[in-house]
């Protein structure tokens, strides 16, 4: 089964269910990927076939680990597993490389050799030419950092433009296929006169079988270990 079309199709239409500047706004307050998340399967459960299940917070039971999004049969078996990431900043952090390792270990656990897995990362991006105005700090979830990227990249688009360049160290890092990436840019609308993008990097499909000699290096990665202990 082929779900790719679909998931793509979700995101060229991620926009359509929100009214104006709402995206902008729970994307700057608090962190994006649920309402994201929550129109992507709301987009997959319309467009799935009826032996179909689309779920979101899906359990897999065996491991008791929960997924983003699930596309399971009538048996729960899944055929496609979806995971999410958002960074709240454009900016480039190493702890991330633990979290993504983490998440295709998920992955590699959960799927069986057929299923269809896809990660999805997430940037905010706010294109403003001067730093946030203390107003906004406890308005803004990550007021602080978001100054700080603000500063270091001076304005708004060489900030957006960071945001391939840290996704790729990422896939560079781990070991990932380069060629399996479609990246967006979602226009959010404005938080005040803000305007807001978010940059999302839709990795897939990947099978289990690709997984492993990624999943092998990364439990013998010593931070594995340390987070085993």
């Amino acid at each position: 089964m082929n779900f790719k079309e679909s998931i793509e199709k979700a995101f060229d239409h991620i926009n359509d269910g929100f009214r104006d500047d709402e995206l902008a706004y729970l994307a700057v307050t608090s962190k994006i990927e649920n309402p994201l998340r929550d129109r992507i399967a709301h987009s997959l459960h319309t467009w799935a076939d009826t032996e179909l299940l689309v779920h979101r917070e899906w359990k897999d039971t065996p491991n008791d680990k929960r997924f983003d999004i699930a596309i399971t049969d009538r048996q729960n078996a899944p055929q496609c597993l979806i995971e999410l990431k958002a960074h709240s900043v454009p900016t480039y952090e190493a702890g991330y490389f633990v979290d993504i390792n983490r998440d295709l270990e998920k992955l590699y656990l959960a799927s069986q050799r057929a299923t269809e897995l896809y990660y999805v990362y997430f940037f905010n991006h706010i294109r403003s030419a001067a730093r946030l105005s203390m107003d906004y700090k406890f308005s803004i979830k990550y007021w602080d950092k978001l100054n700080s990227a603000l500063k270091k990249y001076e304005y708004s688009e060489s900030m957006g433009q960071q945001t391939s360049k840290h996704w790729e160290k990422h896939v560079e890092e781990i070991g990932l296929a380069r060629d399996k990436t479609k990246e967006y840019c979602i226009a959010a609308g404005k938080y005040y006169d803000m305007p807001v993008f978010i940059h999302a990097y839709l990795y897939g499909p990947f099978f289990k079988q690709e997984l492993n000699p990624i999943v092998t290096e990364w439990r013998n990665d010593r931070r594995y270990k340390y987070e085993k202990q």
